[in-house]
């Protein structure tokens, strides 16, 4: 008789430990957004930080029909580590580039600035002047802290 009163008493007290144990799973499921699928966002890449700019490297000069690099360094840091891709359309003497960043959907985050590079190839059909256009956002006093967009312009000779 004994051990059935043990044994329900130990039942008894299984029972709530593993609600318990079930409930801080859940709790920290719904509280980390890796479960659902939504840990990271990607969007367009912060070019203009305050008063600094992101710097576009490419040669002066290009040959027409050849490709050549472009590297855009980004400005990234808190949950924005790591860059995703930069999309490439070139239309007549304009190519348009637009950097694109991971960012970690997190109440808290790192407070470092980092510089993120995108390197990309481009090619131009026409001779002449032609223009690499940025296009991202910028974040700063002028932005109230929330990111706008922003364009950022090179321009190269084509021969």
């Amino acid at each position: 008789m004994a051990s059935d009163r043990w044994t329900t008493s130990k039942e008894s007290l299984a029972a709530p430990i593993r609600a318990m144990l079930v409930g801080i799973a859940l709790s920290a499921m719904a509280a980390c957004n890796a479960f659902t699928g939504d840990a990271y966002r990607t969007g367009p890449a912060l070019i203009v930080f305050y008063r600094d700019t992101a710097t576009i490297a490419a040669p002066d000069t290009v040959v027409r029909g050849e490709d050549f690099a472009v590297s855009i360094r980004t400005f990234g840091g808190g949950c924005t580590r790591e860059t995703v891709r930069a999309d490439v359309s070139v239309t007549g003497s304009l190519a348009e580039i637009k950097p694109l960043n991971r960012t970690r959907n997190a109440s808290v985050c790192t407070s470092d600035l980092l510089y993120l590079e995108h390197n990309v190839r481009v090619r131009f059909n026409v001779a002449g002047r032609v223009v690499l256009r940025v296009i991202g956002e910028q974040s700063g006093p002028s932005t109230g802290g929330a990111n706008w967009p922003a364009v950022l312009e090179r321009s190269i000779v084509v021969r």
